[in-house]
């Protein structure tokens, strides 16, 4: 009993930690964030949320005009992580700047 019991659990969490990716919803609510976080953010390049675990992962390109100076475009995006990351399904988020929407 105990064996079915701790195999049905494995089972129920195996997605989460082969990188599942996240749901519909918690999508949203990270594509809402990032876009209503500075109108310096022209758009989103590239967006990935997966699990490796109970919460998830977020990796962001935000493109930003390419005369913006460094110290401005840090200082957009490493808050926008911040905020991402007190999410309460985030684990951890990376949010990278770019000058163009290429999709990588």
């Amino acid at each position: 009993m105990i064996a079915t019991s701790w195999f049905r659990h494995a089972l129920d969490h195996i997605p989460h930690l082969i990188g599942k990716r996240a749901e519909q919803e918690q999508l949203s609510r990270i594509l809402k964030v990032a876009i209503d976080h500075d109108p310096n953010i022209r758009c989103l390049d590239h967006v990935m949320v997966y699990h490796t675990g109970e919460k998830a992962f977020v990796e962001l390109h935000v493109v930003m005009d390419e005369k913006l100076p460094l110290k401005i475009t840090h200082d957009i995006c490493h808050p926008l992580e911040k905020k991402l990351q007190r999410l309460e399904f985030v684990e951890r988020a990376f949010v990278h700047c770019d000058y163009s929407c290429d999709g990588d």
